[in-house]
């Protein structure tokens, strides 16, 4: 009866994770259908419109920046071909695709253990933690510029890890990788490294490290970091070279204090995010207290999938947490005025991994033997920390903004107002005078929106020229919304 009892909690515990999980992505699913661009993603569509997406992929490698993959990204993005509907679907492929690409990591490390809905459900808390407590989900999921660039980039590198950690794995079986995953391999690494500056610094010191780990210990997967250290090493050339030959891209004033005074920050901040990850998560720190007490429940991880991605872990707590000490820099000098969020969400993904693989790690092996847990891992304390860990994601701040943006009405109004400035330009555009007269957006949602957008008294700014050239007017004018509107 005990025995019963006991089963039907554990079930009941499954089942509410599951529905406390799906009530957590179900805001960030449906305000994709309220997104639209901002100015920036409108700037980005106009040379491919006019050229081609050759063209301006290599307009920009020589006069903007070096980012090939991403440039070409946003060389064939829907707003190229005039296409708002499908811009729309662009927030659900980069959930969709980090969501698939998390998956594969984690089933990768979890090779052996024959439970799919485990793998499933590991997963799904991990990405159910980063939608909710991610530092930006506006730079992450629903502004095109900086979700082609730093989710699509971060999907590339878990996808990169898996396979690592799947060629690693033959390699201690005794058997040789294939040619296409070696293949596939590289190519993940150029995509990756060419497509924005973080991944030259982080990529570099992944696998210098783990060479000269495996180098040390004489591992037999060494060469394969070798190799991917070269390919790497290949491609931060190719993103240099406009730098090197073209004196004049790179012609900026770099201040000593400036940069001294940008590195003091990014370290502070650095470490009071991981701070804050850890000590104002409940979520967090409730869902580690369900991994400690249902330890004896928890399939160990398989020896191979241990040889194959400590020597990775060690070092992506590194990647952690000197990512943005070495970057905010760089964002400093081009003049970035705001924090650099969409960098702040790759680094929150990687503690996230690295939090989750040591308590899988360290604590399910360490602890499994203690006696503790015949009386910690009962039913029904895993099923009270369980319902406190639901209620604490419905709390989580993200998902409580996206809610409140949807069941408040903002994201609707605001989707209607920018269908209303959309039409006011196509109908200007087809006007003799092509002037177009446009009202300010007011009560915009903070889970979609951000800017840059049209502000009154800014008529020169790069901005305003971005939607005259995407919608091919002469002048955009602003005016204030009634109270009628």
């Amino acid at each position: 009866m005990v025995k019963k009892t006991g089963n039907t909690l554990f079930i009941f515990s499954k089942v509410l994770l599951i529905i406390s999980i799906t009530l957590s992505l179900i805001p960030f699913i449906f305000l994709s259908f309220f997104t639209y661009p901002n100015a920036e993603d409108f700037s980005l569509s106009i040379i491919p419109q006019y050229t081609s997406p050759l063209f301006s992929v290599v307009e920009y490698y020589l006069n903007y920046d070096a980012r090939l993959f991403t440039n070409l990204l946003y060389a064939i993005n829907p707003l190229v071909y005039k296409s708002l509907w499908a811009y729309k679907f662009l927030p659900l492929i980069m959930i969709t695709g980090l969501f698939i690409s998390v998956f594969l990591l984690v089933k990768e490390v979890l090779t052996k253990i024959n439970k799919k809905a485990y793998t499933l459900l590991t997963t799904a808390l991990i990405f159910c933690l980063f939608s909710g407590q991610m530092p930006s989900p506006v730079h992450a999921f629903y502004w095109m510029a900086s979700g082609l660039n730093y989710t699509v980039s971060l999907c590339l590198l878990l996808l990169l890890l898996s396979l690592i950690i799947r060629i690693v794995k033959k390699i201690y079986q005794k058997q040789k990788p294939s040619i296409s995953s070696l293949l596939l391999c590289v190519i993940l690494v150029y995509c990756i490294v060419l497509s924005n500056e973080i991944y030259i610094f982080s990529l570099l010191l992944i696998f210098g490290s783990t060479y000269v780990l495996a180098l040390f210990k004489k591992r037999p997967e060494r060469n394969l970091y070798l190799l991917l250290f070269i390919v790497a090493s290949l491609a931060s050339f190719i993103y240099f070279i406009p730098s090197i030959v073209m004196s004049d891209t790179v012609s900026r004033n770099y201040e000593q204090n400036i940069f001294m005074a940008s590195v003091i920050y990014a370290t502070k901040q650095t470490f009071y995010n991981v701070l804050k990850w850890i000590f104002l998560n409940p979520s967090l720190l409730i869902l580690t207290s369900i991994f400690i007490v249902s330890a004896p429940h928890i399939p160990e991880i398989p020896d191979a999938s241990k040889r194959a991605f400590i020597p990775l872990y060690f070092f992506i707590p590194l990647i952690c947490i000197f990512l943005i000490i070495l970057l905010s820099p760089y964002y400093m000098f081009r003049g970035f005025e705001h924090e650099p969020q969409r960098i702040f969400n790759m680094q929150y993904m990687f503690f996230l991994l690295s939090w989750f693989y040591s308590f899988y790690y360290v604590i399910v092996k360490k602890m499994k033997s203690q006696k503790v847990y015949s009386i910690l891992s009962r039913p029904p304390i895993i099923l009270t920390l369980v319902v406190a860990f639901a209620l604490s994601v419905c709390a989580m701040k993200n998902v409580s903004m996206a809610y409140h943006d949807l069941i408040s009405g903002k994201a609707m109004d605001y989707a209607s107002q920018m269908s209303e400035r959309i039409k006011s330009c196509e109908i200007a555009q087809k006007n003799i005078d092509k002037a177009a007269l446009v009202k300010i957006i007011e009560n915009k949602p903070l889970t979609i929106s951000f800017p840059p957008d049209l502000l009154e008294g800014q008529e020169e700014s790069i901005w305003f020229d971005a939607y005259r050239k995407y919608f091919n007017l002469r002048v955009i004018k602003l005016e204030e919304r009634s109270t009628d509107d």
